[in-house]
């Protein structure tokens, strides 16, 4: 099988009127796309036919191509496919009984091309019917391989674009589920210039959160502020559209009425209570965009995650613990530059360590240990300097000494566990399984496919019995079970004192809130545009606006979280010894500057004062001295 000349293009629906222009466009598409095969064309069928299918037939058969022989086909059992195709279901199970079913003839040919088109097939249908269908997965595999080595795969409606933690850039492209694709390439998709403009169409802006964060109006200054009033002053630059507002107290949404040729802007700011629908609006003018906040981000119902608890802290991992890393390394710095100091000052002569240290102290080293554990010391210096050092600095240790045998006896007191995982990447790199029910699913999207392997999805029974058992885990076992606060509620976890032991309750972060851009695109033409205009909401700093909002919205919401974490202290909450270290140092180097300057002065003044008495005393009493030395001279003569 010649892999690289095997092209697919799949068309996946998520909704399609009768009348919209995506029928005609995959209608237009079908001859330029199937162009240069002298096959014939199979139309196959999956399932009774519904009305959008029904129109579509009628457009297929309708339209006029040349060499080309429609064969349709309808009928329930497996195909062996063995030529260029186009094949239609009318229902989501249709597709992956095909995709469990169909078989490739192993002779295939290099122009093979085969269309699939599913109506109303929802982002995680495929996703669902994977994890039912056992024998499924090989073929799901070589269809994806199929998809990552081809570069004229299209996909023309659905699809979802996921930002990073960063909000910097855009993150891979995901779409129904098994398909990630990294590279699309419009330039094989050849529309008609009909479909390339904005004639009654509509773009719909749609959250499934509460409505002022993305929509506020201020009575005292008739002005409104928000995400989506950002956002649209952004797209009117680019798809002139001229926005009016109107307060949102007089309407249930507030429209954005354009004076352009293009049709209608409208903002939906529509509070949906069941957290469980999916966003997507039915296309009334043949085109819409909808752009919001994936169901995550909800407020209503909160969603959390029940986890196992982190492990304990050995006796010996407690030692280390009152202080954080950074407050360590000061603390060892500190002392390595004492006894620098120290080490250097030995290597003077004695009169420079009297100076220093005092003529009764000869092990300066021991002394600062001393002083560090609380012991006495037996002798104290009597330079001035050292005093000041000495006395400072056993204020400097006393203060690190007692915050840390305060917080030893609190820990060694208590429970104290590791710290659990924050963010739901975390959760992945270090290895929990995720328990959840297929309509929690949603919330799991921006996952990388390499990682959900460990997420499984159970039914509500299930669900049930590992709730109300979570206190019967295995210790060995990372388990976390996404649910909401209403369904800890429900369960009683919340006063239960023998679950709270054995778990901990995680609310996701405003990081895992990730922006779920949703598009139904008919034309290159709009793509790129939007595309473009799209880009701009990253330096526009549109995300970071949302989601600074969102967090001040969260800020005075009560986490749950059954475990107490250790208080660590840090270098700022012992900034103030710090700080009477440096004035220690600074006082010491002060005092023993002018100590120096005194010292050297009172040296010469004496030697001043020397040769002065020396010549008083030659002057006045110059025969006492000749009669010294005569009497010397008498002295060496009776020696001898």
């Amino acid at each position: 099988m010649r892999l690289s000349n095997f092209f697919i293009l799949i068309f996946l629906i998520f909704y399609c009127d009768a009348h919209s222009p995506v029928l005609h466009a995959i209608i237009d598409l079908i001859p330029k796309f199937f162009s240069g095969i002298e096959r014939n064309l199979d139309l196959i069928v999956y399932g009774k036919p519904s009305f959008e299918i029904k129109d579509l037939l009628d457009g297929i058969l309708n339209k006029r191509i040349e060499n080309k022989t429609i064969m349709l086909r309808y009928f329930s059992e497996p195909y062996s496919i063995h030529g260029s195709s186009i094949i239609l279901f009318s229902r989501k199970k249709d597709i992956s009984y095909f995709l469990n079913k169909h078989e490739f003839d192993k002779k295939i040919p290099s122009d093979l091309k085969v269309l699939i088109y599913c109506t109303k097939l929802d982002t995680l249908s495929l996703d669902i019917e994977r994890k039912k269908i056992k024998d499924i997965e090989s073929q799901i595999n070589q269809i994806t391989y199929f998809l990552e080595i081809s570069h004229d795969i299209i996909f023309l409606n659905t699809f979802q674009w996921f930002f990073n933690d960063q909000l910097c850039d855009f993150g891979d492209l995901y779409t129904v589920g098994i398909f990630i694709i990294k590279d699309l390439v419009w330039t094989k998709l050849k529309l008609s210039d009909k479909y390339g403009n904005f004639h009654k169409c509509e773009l719909v802006f749609g959250s499934l959160i509460e409505s002022n964060v993305f929509f506020r109006y201020t009575y005292e200054t008739d002005s409104f502020d928000g995400v989506f009033p950002d956002m649209v002053e952004i797209f009117s630059k680019y798809f002139n559209f001229t926005p009016f507002y109107q307060p949102i107290k007089l309407l249930n949404h507030g429209k954005f009425i354009n004076g352009s040729q293009y049709g209608l802007l409208k903002l939906k700011n529509k509070n949906i209570k069941n957290p469980h629908i999916n966003m997507k609006q039915n296309t009334l003018y043949g085109l819409s965009i909808n752009i919001g906040y994936s169901v995550l981000t909800n407020i209503q119902i909160q969603y959390i995650f029940a986890i196992t608890p982190g492990e304990l802290y050995t006796s010996y991992e407690k030692l280390s613990l009152p202080f954080d890393l950074t407050t360590w390394i000061f603390l060892i710095f500190t002392f390595f530059s004492v006894f620098s100091l120290i080490s250097i000052f030995n290597l003077a002569s004695r009169n420079v360590k009297d100076l220093i240290y005092g003529k009764n102290i000869k092990h300066p080293a021991l002394n600062v240990v001393s002083i560090f554990f609380g012991i006495a010391l037996k002798k104290i210096a009597k330079e001035n300097a050292s005093r000041i050092l000495l006395i400072l600095f056993i204020w400097f240790c006393l203060i690190f000494r007692t915050c840390y045998q305060s917080k030893m006896f609190e820990f060694m007191t208590n429970e104290i566990r590791k710290p659990s995982p924050q963010t739901i990447n975390e959760l992945f790199e270090q290895n929990f399984t995720i328990i959840t029910q297929d309509f929690n699913l949603p919330l799991l999207l921006g996952v990388e496919d390499s990682k959900r392997s460990t997420i499984k999805v159970i039914n509500k029974t299930i669900f049930n019995e590992i709730l109300n058992s979570f206190k019967l885990y295995n210790a060995n076992e990372k388990l976390a079970i996404l649910t909401s606060k209403e369904g800890m509620k429900v369960y009683s976890i919340d006063n239960s004192i023998e679950l709270q032991k054995n778990m901990e309750v995680l609310i996701l972060k405003e990081e895992f809130c990730t922006l779920a851009v949703v598009f139904s695109l008919h034309s290159k033409f709009f793509f790129k545009l939007f595309f473009h205009v799209f880009e701009q909401l990253i330096p526009a700093g549109i995300p970071q606006h949302s989601y600074a909002y969102h967090k001040f919205l969260m800020a005075d919401r009560k986490k749950l979280r059954f475990e107490k974490e250790p208080e660590v202290l840090t270098v700022q909450d012992l900034s103030f010894g710090f700080v009477i270290w440096l004035i220690v140092l600074s006082t010491s180097f002060l005092v023993l500057f002018c100590e120096i300057i005194v010292h050297k002065l009172n040296k010469k003044l004496v030697k001043e004062e020397n040769k002065v008495i020396k010549v008083k005393f030659a002057k006045v009493h110059p025969i006492i001295e000749k009669n010294s030395k005569e009497n010397n001279k008498i002295k060496i003569n009776t020696v001898k």
